[in-house]
């Protein structure tokens, strides 16, 4: 397990053995089209319940942040619960990719497990990396990398009557087909083809 991601998770003293072993295959997918690290910031959680869910009581504490975020004001340092997009990677469990919401940057959050034999399995941190992606790469690479998303995005462009080409991806820049939801990708796609935009 080596490349740019890993090499982020290793420079937290984040291990291999936190992460769960689908996240583990989205980074190493993921690492063919990121081009680097621009900043970092490495939160904690705390007060999940007993199933490791958030409730009310749940809070997220920034630990560490680094580069070109480490000056930036996070909501967190000014009210602790956690809530928002954040929450719902806690809640899912799954890595996150996307956009900043003020901000536009495009971001990765991984969910990293507890090491306390108490709590296996339980999120006891988020690793937020700002990423830039690679401009040259190659529509496999672009696939693989989105994993299940393009399925997800090959489904809704069929359902509205269009045979589906993969080269359909290269209508969007890489951190826009990233960085939106399957969803919103798809419709690009279908008002593309229906040659509303």
């Amino acid at each position: 397990m080596e490349g740019i991601l890993f090499d982020a998770l290793s420079s937290e003293n984040l291990t291999i053995s936190q992460l769960t072993n689908v996240n583990i295959i989205v980074l190493k997918n993921m690492q063919g089209v990121i081009e680097q690290i621009e900043g970092s910031t490495l939160y904690r959680i705390d007060g999940l319940n007993v199933l490791g869910e958030p409730s009310e009581d749940t809070t997220i504490e920034v630990i560490i942040k680094r580069g070109d975020i480490a000056n930036v004001p996070s909501r967190v340092e000014t009210d602790n619960r956690l809530k928002g997009t954040k929450r719902i990677i806690v809640r899912q469990g799954n890595v996150y990719i996307g956009k900043g919401r003020k901000d536009e940057r495009s971001i990765m959050v991984i969910p990293v497990l507890t090491t306390s034999d108490t709590g296996p399995n339980r999120i006891e941190y988020l690793l937020l990396l700002h990423i830039s992606f690679r401009q040259n790469t190659t529509l496999e690479s672009r696939i693989k990398a989105l994993g299940g998303k393009y399925e997800h995005i090959k489904n809704i462009v069929q359902e509205n009557s269009i045979a589906w080409q993969d080269s359909f991806l290269d209508l969007l820049d890489i951190e826009e087909l990233f960085g939106r939801s399957a969803e919103k990708t798809a419709d690009f796609i279908v008002s593309r083809q229906n040659g509303e935009i």
